[in-house]
C-alpha cells in the first residue's frame, strides 16, 4: 500500500463519502461494546462475587466473541450482512437482561454462563465495517480507512466508560446492562440498514473457502501479537478497578479508562499527521516496546491525578501500533480471505483479554494493583519480543 501523508483533515476528507458513512455508523455502533468489559467485572462484584469470579466473568465474555466472531463472520460471508447481525443483536441482548436480573448473592455458574453468551452474540461490527472497505476501496484509501479506524474507535472506549460505566457507578450495574443492550440493539440495526452493509451482502462470487490452518505463518504471526497485547489489556482493565478502588476513587473508573483512550486517540491522530514514516514492521515493535514503557509509569502513580495523567501518556502509542498491526493483517491476508482474517485478527485479541481479565482477576486476589500493572507492562514487552523476532517474515509482506 502507499503510504499516507498529510494533516489528519485531509486523510478523512479525501475518502469517499459512502465509506465515511461507515465509519461513522460503526464507531457509533462500537461505543457500547467498548464498556462491557469493564461492566461486567462490576457486575460481578455488585452480586457479591469475588474479582477472582468477576474477572473470570469479562474473560468469558472476551472467549466468547472470541468464539463467535469468526463463526459470525463465515456466515455473513454466505448470507450477508443484515440477517446475521439482526439474530445475533436479538441474542445478545436477552442475554445482557438475563445477566442483569440476577439477584445478590447468586452463584458463580450462572452469571459467566450468561456472560459467555453474551460475548458469543455481539455482533462483530468490526469485521464488518473493514471488509466492506476492503471490498469499495483501492489499497491507498483502504491503508487510510484502517489507520482512521484505529484512532476513531478509541473514541468508542471513551463514550463507552463515560456513559455506561459511570452509570454503572452511580445507577447501578443492572441499568447499566439494560442501556448497553438497547444501544447494541438500535445501532446495530441502523449499521445493518445502510445502503453499503446491504450492498456487501450482494456477491457475485462466493468467499474462498479452507480451513483456518492453511493461512500464511505471518497471519498467526499476527495474531500471536494481538493474542499477547490483548492478555495485558485484560489484565490492565482489573488492576484499574482494584487500583481506584485503593485510592478511593472508584466513582472515577470510567474516566480513568476514558483517559487511557483519549491518550491513545491522540497518539493515532499524531501518527496519521506524521504519515507513519517507518516501515510497518518496525512502527509495530516500536510502538509496543513504548506501550511497555509508558505502562511501567502507570503502576508507579499513588493518587488519582497522576493515575490519570499515567493512563493518557499509557494511551498514546495504542492506536498507532494497532494502525500498523491491521495494515499487516491485510497485506498477509490470502486473496478472498480478508475478512475471515480480519475475524481471526480480533479474535486472537479477545482470547488474550479473556485470559488476561482471568489472570487480572486472580492476580488481584493475591497480589498488589501495582504489580498487576507491572505484570502488565512485562506482557507488553512480550509482544514487542516476539515481533521483533519475526521481523524478517513480517517486513516480507510489506512488499505487497
Amino acid at each position: 500500500m502507499t503510504e499516507v501523508r498529510g494533516p489528519a483533515t485531509a486523510q478523512i476528507l479525501g475518502l469517499p463519502a459512502a465509506a465515511v458513512r461507515t465509519l461513522v455508523l460503526g464507531f457509533l455502533a462500537r461505543v457500547p461494546a467498548g464498556a462491557l468489559g469493564l461492566v461486567i467485572v462490576l457486575h460481578g462484584l455488585s452480586l457479591g462475587l469475588s474479582y477472582t469470579v468477576s474477572g473470570l466473568m469479562a474473560a468469558a465474555f472476551a472467549l466468547g466473541m472470541a468464539v463467535g466472531a469468526p463463526v459470525v463472520g463465515r456466515s455473513i460471508d454466505r448470507w450477508g450482512q443484515p440477517v446475521p447481525l439482526s439474530m445475533v443483536s436479538v441474542m445478545a441482548v436477552t442475554m445482557m437482561i438475563g445477566l442483569a436480573a440476577l439477584p445478590h448473592g447468586s452463584g458463580p455458574a450462572v452469571p459467566v454462563a450468561l456472560a459467555a453468551a453474551t460475548g458469543l452474540a455481539q455482533p462483530p461490527l468490526a469485521v464488518c465495517a473493514r471488509a466492506i472497505w476492503n471490498e469499495r476501496l483501492g489499497p491507498v484509501d483502504l491503508s487510510r480507512m484502517l489507520s482512521l479506524d484505529a484512532s476513531l474507535q478509541e473514541i468508542t472506549y471513551i463514550l463507552g466508560p463515560l456513559t455506561v460505566v459511570t452509570w454503572a457507578t452511580v445507577r447501578g450495574t443492572d441499568e447499566a446492562l439494560i442501556l448497553a443492550a438497547g444501544l447494541i440493539l438500535v445501532l446495530t440495526a441502523v449499521f445493518a440498514l445502510t445502503p453499503e452493509s446491504r450492498a456487501a451482502s450482494r456477491r457475485s462470487s462466493r468467499p474462498v473457502m479452507g480451513t483456518p490452518s492453511r493461512f500464511p505463518a505471518t497471519v498467526w504471526i499476527l495474531v500471536a501479537v494481538t493474542f499477547t497485547v490483548g492478555i495485558a489489556i485484560g489484565i490492565l482493565e482489573v488492576a484499574v478497578v482494584r487500583r481506584s478502588a485503593q485510592l478511593d476513587a472508584s466513582h472515577l473508573i470510567g474516566v480513568f479508562y476514558g483517559l487511557w483512550s483519549a491518550g491513545s486517540l491522540a497518539g493515532g491522530l499524531i501518527n496519521l499527521r506524521a504519515g507513519g514514516g517507518s516501515r510497518l514492521t518496525r512502527r509495530l515493535t516500536l510502538f509496543l516496546a513504548a506501550l511497555a514503557l509508558t505502562h511501567l509509569v502507570v503502576a508507579a502513580a499513588t493518587t488519582p491525578l497522576t493515575l490519570g495523567l499515567a493512563l493518557v501518556l499509557a494511551g498514546l502509542p495504542a492506536a498507532p501500533m494497532f494502525a500498523a498491526f491491521y495494515e499487516l493483517l491485510g497485506r498477509a491476508a490470502p486473496e478472498g480471505r480478508v475478512t475471515e482474517v480480519f475475524a481471526w485478527g480480533s479474535t486472537g485479541g479477545l482470547a488474550g483479554v479473556a485470559l488476561g481479565t482471568a489472570t487480572g482477576g486472580f492476580l488481584a486476589d493475591v497480589i498488589s494493583s501495582r504489580g498487576n500493572i507491572v505484570v502488565c507492562a512485562a506482557v507488553l514487552g512480550l509482544a514487542s519480543v516476539v515481533a521483533l523476532a519475526c521481523r524478517a517474515p513480517l517486513t516480507a509482506i510489506e512488499r505487497r
